[in-house]
């Protein structure tokens, strides 16, 4: 079997700590958004909270990227799969 490089196994914990921050920061922005779409708070202009939102954002657009490279298990084998081609 080829060692596949750069692929990062669904179960690490690195990888469930990410996720885990992936759903903070998703509550975070479910519950800001309603809010700043209705009200406009003027807090929400100010540089730490657009620095707040960019920083999610960028996170998000990381997750999707990590998602390419995270390998899964198949439902019907039960095996890990590491090929590239078909994690992506």
């Amino acid at each position: 079997m080829l060692k596949q490089l750069w692929l990062i196994r669904h179960n690490h914990p690195i990888r469930l700590r990410w996720d885990i921050l992936i759903i903070i920061m998703s509550v975070f922005i479910s519950y800001t958004t309603p809010f700043d779409v209705a009200f406009k708070p003027a807090a929400f202009d100010d540089a730490p909270m657009r620095i707040i939102n960019h920083t999610i954002d960028f996170a998000f657009l990381l997750d999707v990227l990590l998602s390419f490279r995270t390998t899964y298990q198949n439902k019907r084998t039960g095996d890990e799969v590491i090929s590239s081609k078909k994690i992506a």
